[in-house]
């Protein structure tokens, strides 16, 4: 059950990793994207 727990943990971890991965990525493409429609 320790082991069940602490993979789960790690999972979760991984997703929130993953998760802000993603959300830094779509927000540095929206400030690109703002730029190159500026000009």
């Amino acid at each position: 059950m320790n082991h069940l727990g602490r993979t789960l943990v790690e999972c979760f971890a991984i997703g929130d990793t993953l998760v802000l991965t993603a959300w830094n990525t779509a927000r540095h493409a929206a400030v690109l994207i703002h730029q190159i429609f500026n000009y």
